[in-house]
């Protein structure tokens, strides 16, 4: 098995075909899944390092993921984070069709698998868990974010077209609300801040949507994100008001990302205009000035006595939030 993953680095590193090391996948499958006991977290390793399909990797590592040993558990969740990995970059940087279609495919299956391990007593398989479902937002970001061309705008897919093709990672990402919203009120502060971080990449994910209708000139569907981030916020501006301020700062970074959506937010935001922490006081300056106008009534002196404050970089977020909180100007009356 260690040769095996030597071998699939090997040929990572020179451009080669995984084809002769993927050929083990069912071998470690049933390994991973009732091999020596010595043996089975190796496996599942191996398994990951080779590219296998993931109709053989996922009911393999998914069923590690269950079983009573710690260390099992442990690297079923790495492993599962491996296998996403290792396909973001064997389609990075240029995603073709049949690449898309297997990012999409391996994040929509490992997503239901990694599902489990989110109320797993050990912090290290959650916290691990977490991060799976933040690479699948990487991966629906770098999606989404991909260079429009300059063909013939006859020759390219309508935006719904692509939509559809990106709907199974989007259901698959929608159905973790409930547990991201269960991970909002978590006695540990790092799995908050895990949490926060993939709210914050699902906002980056619909910001490089919104930009690509803007850019195509199409309305098409970013609801499920949307609502994600909505449903979210409440909790995220209790979340100003925590102890830790690694824990306020993060939940500023999610509010920020959303944009508009904040705005249920803004007293929160308001009272976070004079948090302590000079790096809190300067991330809920810009996202206020996200908010637009409707936000300046309660924020304008917050924003105005900020304008004094001895950080020059905060005086200078604080002028460009009230620029950008100013009333747009009416046309004058013929």
């Amino acid at each position: 098995m260690e040769m095996l993953g030597r071998m699939a680095e090997q040929a990572r590193a020179a451009g080669e075909s995984l084809a002769l090391v993927r050929s083990f996948a069912d071998d470690l499958a049933d390994l991973v899944i009732q091999g020596p006991p010595h043996l089975r977290g190796l496996a599942a390793h191996t398994l990951a390092q080779i590219g296998p399909p993931v109709r053989v990797a996922v009911p393999a590592l998914t069923a590690l993921l269950h079983s009573e040993e710690a260390e099992w558990r442990r690297a079923a969740a790495d492993s599962l984070a491996l296998v996403l990995q290792n396909e973001l970059n064997a389609a990075a940087p240029v995603f073709r069709p049949a690449s898309r279609r297997n990012l999409v495919l391996a994040a929509s299956a490992i997503l239901p698998a990694v599902r489990a391990g989110l109320d797993d007593r050990c912090s290290e398989v959650r916290h691990r868990c977490l991060e799976t479902i933040g690479l699948a937002c990487t991966i629906l970001t770098r999606l989404m974010d991909e260079p429009i061309s300059n063909d013939d705008a006859s020759a390219r897919r309508a935006l719904h077209v692509e939509y559809e093709e990106l709907r199974p990672l989007l259901s698959a990402l929608h159905e973790q609300g409930p547990a991201l919203e269960h991970f909002l009120h978590h006695d540990d502060p790092e799995t908050r801040i895990l949490t926060h971080k993939v709210l914050e990449e699902l906002g980056v994910a619909r910001n490089c949507w919104l930009r690509r209708c803007a850019a195509r000139q199409e309305a098409a569907d970013e609801k499920v994100l949307g609502a994600l981030l909505h449903e979210a916020v409440p909790r995220l501006a209790e979340e100003l008001m925590h102890p830790d301020v690694r824990v306020r700062r993060s939940a500023l970074d999610v509010l920020e990302m959303s944009g508009p959506l904040a705005m249920p937010a803004l007293p929160a935001l308001t009272r976070a205009l004079r948090d302590p922490d000079r790096f809190v006081r300067w991330s809920a300056v810009r996202t206020v000035g996200k908010l637009g106008p409707s936000a300046a009534p309660q924020t304008r002196a917050d924003l105005m006595r900020l304008l004094n404050d001895p950080d020059v970089d905060l005086r200078k977020a604080a002028a460009n939030a009230l620029e950008r909180l100013q009333l747009p100007k009416t046309e004058p009356r013929p």
